[in-house]
């Protein structure tokens, strides 16, 4: 495992916020791709078991996957810089769009383009459920979790913390007679949690000026807080509080402004800055609106980080995080049967063909992913055009 120096680390992350397109399962794919197979940075075990533990974390996984490696690099610092660069390309493009859109209003029909990136997104999926795979010691329980996986993804209504908990119950029954070792790193979270909290409070503190903000804060503080599973899991919160409680949004802003959120790099949920920004104050709306979304998840990889380091080569910890990382299989899988479930009938052998031939480029030809789905978008306007 090499270890990059500064200048190496920071070009990186400035890279990568402006080409990490295609969401949360694309954005693992390449962090996999380009940390593990490329540069050497991380070992497919270490970069599995981190996935593993940003899956057992509320918040946008891929954010927090980016800031648990640079932490793993170069402590908080790296961490901050890792997590800071993946945002900070996005945040600027959205605002940027969302200005234009109130500006000149709802903007040209790409209904086409948008569908061939989705589907060249389900391809992406797919290859990263096929990498991930590779890491995994298969056995029978391992294969077993991904059943348990995928059955309660696609045919119950079970939330995905629902299907986290089913899983660690059957984890640690399975794992019940392996030597276990006394957890330690709590005293170690003890000073970021402190450090969390008063920058909770002070951050409460400098926005109650405004009652709207406050508002702002409150609520992307709980999306952050309690919805697992990453952007798509926290997208029917925000839609459901922001168009049908707050009356902020209508619903078709609130589409458009997932439209924004797909075309733009870095993490899917910075359509929450879009909502922040139309709610309230423009842009302090969505500076508001992103900065409750995001610090919680830099503090909550800061806080239990520690823990996780120090039980990681614990032997039933490792077996644990095995079926852990076979569950992160089957949920990402699941989303990509999910938005499969989501197109209308005349759509889906189209969707297919083109999600096979980005996974195809992406295992055969190994194209970069950016430009797989550069070629899905155009395979799809093709294929839909005949």
């Amino acid at each position: 495992m090499q270890q990059p120096s500064w200048s190496e680390f920071l070009k990186y992350w400035l890279v990568f916020g402006f080409k990490s397109f295609g969401g949360p399962g694309a954005q693992i794919a390449m962090l996999q791709r380009d940390l593990v197979e490329k540069r050497g940075w991380l070992t497919a075990e270490d970069f599995a078991a981190a996935l593993s533990f940003v899956s057992i974390l509320p918040g946008p996984e891929a954010h927090q996957l980016a800031t648990f490696i640079g932490r793993k690099k170069f402590g908080v610092a790296g961490g901050v810089v890792a997590g800071g660069l993946f945002l900070i390309p996005s945040f600027l493009l959205i605002i940027f769009l969302t200005f234009g859109y109130l500006r000149v209003g709802a903007a040209t029909n790409i209904d086409t383009q948008l569908e061939g990136l989705r589907a060249g997104v389900v391809g992406v999926i797919a290859f990263t459920v096929w990498r991930l795979s590779k890491s995994i010691a298969w056995s029978s329980m391992p294969v077993f979790i991904v059943a348990i996986t995928l059955l309660l993804g696609v045919f119950t209504s079970l939330s995905v913390v629902g299907i986290v908990l089913v899983v660690l119950a059957l984890s640690f029954l399975n794992t019940r007679r392996l030597p276990s070792e006394r957890l330690n790193g709590f005293g170690l979270a003890r000073k970021p949690l402190l450090i969390a909290l008063s920058v909770f409070v002070a951050s409460i503190a400098i926005v109650s000026f405004d009652e709207r903000l406050v508002s702002i804060a409150v609520l992307f503080t709980q999306a952050a807080l309690i919805t697992f599973g990453g952007a798509y899991s926290v997208m029917p919160f925000v839609f459901d509080q922001a168009v049908n409680e707050m009356g902020w949004l209508t619903s078709q802003q609130m589409l458009d402004g997932l439209v924004l959120g797909e075309a733009t790099p870095g993490p899917l949920i910075m359509v929450n800055a879009f909502v922040g920004y139309i709610a309230g104050s423009g842009f302090w709306g969505a500076s508001v609106a992103t900065w409750f979304t995001f610090v919680p998840s830099f503090f909550l990889v800061f806080i239990f980080a520690p823990v996780f380091e120090s039980i990681a080569h614990n032997q039933r910890v490792r077996a644990i995080l095995t079926l852990l990382s076979s569950m992160v299989v089957g949920l990402i899988a699941t989303l990509a049967l999910d938005v499969m479930r989501q197109l209308p009938a005349a759509d889906v052998v189209t969707t297919v063909l083109v999600a096979a031939l980005t996974l195809t480029l992406l295992i055969v030809r190994r194209i970069p992913i950016l430009a797989a789905l550069c070629v899905s978008v155009v395979s799809y306007t093709l294929l839909t055009a005949i």
